[in-house]
């Protein structure tokens, strides 16, 4: 079952000959630790994990068969990441280190064709494991582009606001630093020059152009 789709195991049922299940129950108490304990010698750590054995008590029931019957369910989680699964010992019906597969309503040593099936269903799982992986990491380099580029370039001032703030800021370093204004600002002041080897390209555009970049290859991923 978990070589398939996974599937349940119920304890307790009788098949008649008419293919009917009937509930009959289980009439020896097991105990849950021992059973789980039997499973696992044969079952591989990772398919141990995705069993579930559950056990049910009806004291009560509407469908009158079923009152003062213990039954057990072995729930078998199908994962595709892990298969295939093969018996860690030999057993009654199973060999060790053999590939087993429900087919229908039997349990076959799988063939050619589905050893084939399952290897196709587990690389396809380690593929759309592998794109998530990708996309997320995708989506946090795009985080951390968008961390180097401002959203907004305007204080939210207003221009009154903003005129009168310089004019502060100019007040103050004149009286701070009066050799700095020595001759006359306005007269002697050289704007700085250009630097020839700054590129044309400034910083905040290039993470502009790497943001969209990034997001053309996030939407590449999504779409395979």
């Amino acid at each position: 079952m978990a070589n398939k789709r996974g599937g349940a195991i119920v304890f307790g049922l009788d098949e008649t000959e008419s293919n009917i299940f009937e509930p009959v129950g289980i009439e020896n108490k097991i105990d849950p630790t021992d059973l789980e304990k039997q499973l696992s010698k044969y079952l591989p750590s990772k398919l141990f994990e995705l069993t579930n054995v559950i056990y049910t008590i009806y004291t009560e029931s509407e469908y009158g068969k079923l009152k003062g019957k213990t039954f057990i369910n072995i729930i078998v989680n199908y994962d595709p990441k892990y298969i295939p699964f093969m018996p860690l010992k030999d057993g009654d019906a199973i060999k060790k280190n053999t590939i087993y597969i429900r087919k229908n309503r039997a349990t076959e040593p799988a063939n050619y064709d589905d050893v084939q099936n399952i290897l196709n269903r587990r690389v396809e799982t380690e593929y759309t494991s592998s794109s998530e992986r990708k996309l997320r990491e995708h989506l946090e380099e795009l985080k951390e582009l968008y961390s180097h580029i401002r959203e907004k370039i305007s204080s939210g001032y207003s221009k009154k606001q903003m005129k009168k703030t310089l004019s502060e800021i100019n007040s103050y370093l004149r009286k701070s630093n009066p050799e700095l204004f020595e001759g006359g600002y306005d007269d002697d002041y050289v704007p700085p020059m250009s630097n020839p080897n700054y590129p044309e390209e400034d910083y905040e555009q290039f993470v502009s152009r790497m943001i969209k970049l990034k997001k053309n290859i996030i939407e590449d991923v999504l779409k395979k």
